[in-house]
């Protein structure tokens, strides 16, 4: 495949190929791997829809990927039949936020309080 890029301050034009690896065709292609299309595609495969999931970078090996899941977001998990599979991966508890000033300590967040199987943060790093 040929793809042609016009610049419009200098009208250059740059010529640039890309091989095509794979031709497939679908009702339904979702283009992100990331939460949010993640769990849309599961939805849909569920729901007996075939889909495909595009995501351009074949590893998590990034600079920033959000880490925490909070208590709100482990019950969507228990709904969808994850909440017990993501808690066997390697992964830390955070009951509390608190913070040390030099009279103090000084509680921001306790999720210790909240009413659900899951009162803390989950904390689980998507690389090892």
């Amino acid at each position: 495949m040929t793809t042609h890029h016009t610049s419009s301050s200098s009208q250059e034009t740059q010529t640039s190929t890309h091989d095509i690896l794979d031709v497939q065709t679908t009702n339904c292609c979702i283009v992100g791997g990331g939460p949010a299309g993640v769990i849309l595609a599961l939805l849909l495969v569920r729901q007996g829809i075939p889909v495909i999931l595009l995501e351009a970078h074949k590893d998590f090996d990034r600079d920033f990927r959000g880490d925490t899941i909070h208590p709100s977001v482990m019950e969507i998990m228990e709904e969808l039949g994850l909440a017990e599979r993501l808690l066997e991966l390697p992964h830390s508890k955070m009951r509390r936020i608190s913070i040390q000033t030099p009279e103090a300590s000084l509680t921001l967040a306790d999720f210790s309080r909240l009413k659900t199987r899951y009162p803390y943060i989950t904390m689980l790093p998507q690389c090892s």
